[in-house]
């Protein structure tokens, strides 16, 4: 039977439908599975139950309400509180399951299986570390980085930056002397001795950090890297066991010991609303893909077999045949590459020759000093385009071309332009013998002394 509802108003009368609803059907009675003609002609709301529907039927709206389905299974079955079932669950794995066969994981509550899985876990990662005693990619690893200390203290720091940075840094001293020297530039008498100064602390300071270099390298590879490569697996060992294998696992029973009693003494019903997705998760079920099964394949008679020989020699003698033409395109590709590189820097001098005999005839001489004097970098050519294109276009050129070989000459000046003024002189644009030693271990060490 139905039950009624007094007279309401509209918004009344939904809100009466929607708090209804929320009862759940635990809270009306099954009607017969066909509403007879007094449910739809009352005045009044009624609500029913059929087939397992809830059915509103609101005369004044002239409107009949179907709420949806109710999941398969008693109804009410995953309302209320958690059965015994559940809770034992909870207690053990720390999961429960819905009678739907849905699965939720209680996150907050580890349960007693999965710290046992990962402890096991643990206690297997240790024995796979104490097995690399036994692998020889263990051994093999000590000696490459025991040889890299060692190339690096000795190839590295004392020979490359200790004794070949030393000998470079005496040929610059002496060659930025030689071109002093020769150029007779300011205080052009002092350029030996200023080099030999400059180049003697270099080396003062390289050659010591070169054999300090050596000797943490030798440290390193005979003593650092070897002991560290066969501590290394006792220590992942230790960790796995300890961490993974006693303390985690040991702090999960403790917490599922001390806090799943009282949960599932005020456990709910496990519902997908209630599963809020961080405390407690729906797990999807795993899908169990079945391995594939291989099929068995015909034997090939000797005819065919024959056939098939046939076919592989007879398709290798073309992909050979491929082979060769691709190898034959690569190569004529190469030589029409370098035939045209060789053509280019022909022309490239050719111009240069030409240029050169151009500009040393007397009269193109005069004019290039002067135009020398007034421009001619790429600055003052872009100022003038438009003139310089009239001038080209009088020539019975097109003002395409003309454009053109602007283009080009701003490209490649006669000159580059030359400092729009003087360097303005700092403090620190100075140097001294002290301050030339700091910047010498400046650019030796990489630091920053010298402001």
């Amino acid at each position: 039977m139905a039950f009624e509802l007094g007279k309401m108003h509209r918004p009344i009368t939904l809100l009466a439908f929607l708090v209804a609803g929320s009862w759940g059907f635990a809270q009306v009675s099954p009607l017969p599975q066909v509403m007879d003609a007094a449910v739809t002609k009352a005045v009044t709301p009624r609500f029913a139950v059929v087939d397992g529907y809830l059915v509103a039927h609101l005369p004044e709206e002239n409107v009949t309400v179907i709420a949806q389905a109710p999941v398969a299974g008693p109804v009410g079955v995953d309302q209320g509180w958690a059965t015994w079932t559940q809770r034992a669950d909870m207690l053990w794995r720390g999961q429960m399951e819905d009678s739907q066969g849905r699965s939720y994981n209680i996150r907050i509550l580890p349960g007693y299986v999965a710290p046992w899985r990962y402890g096991t876990q643990g206690w297997s990662d240790a024995a796979s570390n104490l097995g690399e005693y036994g692998q020889a990619r263990t051994w093999r690893k000590l000696g490459r980085d025991s040889r890299s200390c060692f190339k690096w203290g000795w190839e590295d720091s004392l020979w490359e930056f200790g004794i070949e940075g030393s000998g470079k840094a005496w040929s610059r001293n002496f060659e930025m002397a030689k071109r002093r020297v020769q150029r007779k530039t300011f205080g052009w008498p002092l350029a030996y001795p200023w080099a030999t100064v400059s180049a003697s602390f270099e080396t003062l300071i390289r050659v010591p950090l070169g054999a300090a270099g050596a000797v943490v390298g030798t440290a390193a590879g005979a003593v650092v890297v070897p002991a560290f490569q066969v501590a290394s697996p006792s220590i992942k060992a230790v960790y796995h066991a300890g961490i993974d294998g006693v303390l985690l696992p040991v702090s999960g029973w403790a917490w599922q010991t001390m806090a799943a009693p009282p949960a599932a003494l005020l456990a709910s019903a496990p519902t997908p609303s209630r599963a809020d997705g961080v405390w407690m998760k729906v797990v999807e079920p795993r899908r169990e893909t079945a391995a594939p099964v291989a099929a068995e394949l015909p034997r090939l008679s000797d005819a065919s077999m024959d056939i098939l020989a046939r076919y592989a020699l007879e398709a290798a003698h073309h992909d050979a045949r491929e082979a060769e033409a691709h190898r034959l395109e690569q190569d004529e590709l190469k030589a029409v590459r370098t035939r045209h590189a060789e053509a280019r820097r022909q022309l490239q001098e050719s111009r240069s020759e030409a240029l050169l005999a151009w500009s040393r005839e007397p009269d193109n001489q005069k004019a290039l000093l002067a135009l020398l004097q007034e421009g001619g970098d790429a600055a003052s050519i872009r100022a003038q385009r438009e003139a310089l294109a009239q001038r080209l276009t009088a020539m019975n050129l097109s003002e395409a071309q003309a454009m053109e070989i602007l283009r080009v000459l701003v490209r490649h000046p006669l000159r580059e332009r030359a400092p729009s003024r003087p360097a303005v002189s700092t403090l620190s644009d100075k140097t001294d013998p002290v301050r030339g030693a700091l910047e010498t271990v400046d650019r030796v060490t990489g630091t920053r002394i010298v402001p």
